[in-house]
Order: structure tokens, then sequence, then C-alpha cells
């Protein structure tokens, strides 16, 4: 997979997750001290929602607009993704008054494992994965220029 970075096309680094088949196997912990697994939130769709760098403007939307739309769903979990760290989190959830599952990656193990690295910088590419409730993955957006923002659409109409 590919996206662009400031327009220079960047392959991105890692095993390639694909359409209709199982989510990689990964464990991580959240902001909060809470672990999480490929397999905490089965019987649950899970939207797994990655971006470079929250305090940047299209991921501060992105992450906002997810929350606002699929953040309180029962039958459905958001999972926010990227390398900022904790503290960064918990300013921006502060900030925002918005509280949600975060997740801090920074040594890119989950963006590898979901083939979402961006190698030059290691940070994530703009994606959105749709896990269905039985661990497939439904839906894959990998955002063509990370400075675009996600068809929310596509995700909601499928909860």
């Amino acid at each position: 997979m590919k996206t662009k970075l400031f327009g220079i096309p960047i392959y991105l680094k890692g095993d390639a997750i694909a359409l209709h088949k199982k989510i990689p196997n990964f464990e991580t912990t959240d902001t909060k001290g809470n672990k999480i697994n490929h397999l905490t939130f089965m019987g649950k769709k899970v939207i797994i929602s990655t971006f470079p760098d929250v305090n940047t403007k299209v991921c501060n939307l992105q992450t906002r607009k997810f929350i606002e739309q699929v953040g309180n769903l029962e039958n459905a979990v958001l999972l926010n993704v990227s390398t900022n760290s904790k503290e960064d989190f918990d300013a921006w959830c502060a900030t925002e008054g918005l509280d949600a599952i975060m997740i801090s990656d920074q040594n890119c193990d989950l963006a590898l494992r979901l083939g979402l690295q961006l190698p030059l910088i290691k940070k994530y590419a703009r994606a959105v994965i749709l896990v269905d409730e039985e661990g497939f993955v439904e839906y894959i957006e990998v955002l063509d220029d990370i400075s675009h923002e996600p068809n929310y659409k596509n995700i909601t109409d499928r909860l």
C-alpha cells in the first residue's frame, strides 16, 4: 500500500491487512492502562482510526468527527491510534472535552502489523479499518494523501 506525504509517494511499511481476512493478532494498552487485543471487542464492530499526529488540523478533525459520530454506539467500539504519547492524548482529550479510547503506539508495533507505518517519519498513515463482530476486516480506507480526511459516511453506513 502507499500514500502521499507532502505530495511525495510513500510505500507503507509492514504487513498489509486484507479485506475479508482476520485482523492480525495484536496486544496493546490504551492511555488509561486498559489492555486491548484483537479479541477484546469480539461481538462488536471495531473502527480503527489511525493518523499521524492528533495535534494537527486534519488528525484533530478526523478524531473529533469519529468520536462524535460513533464514539457512543453500543454495537461498535472506536480505537484512535497514532504514535502520539499518552501525555499528548490526555492533553488533547482534556482540551477537546472528549473521552475516548486512545492508543499510543510510539514503537509502531501495531502500525507494522496493520501495514500502516510511514517509514521515513515512523508515524501512522491516515487510515480507517472496520472490523466486523467476528474479527474479519470489513472495510479499509488508506487515504491516498495523508492531508485528506477519510470518508466518514462509508463507516457510519456500515454500523
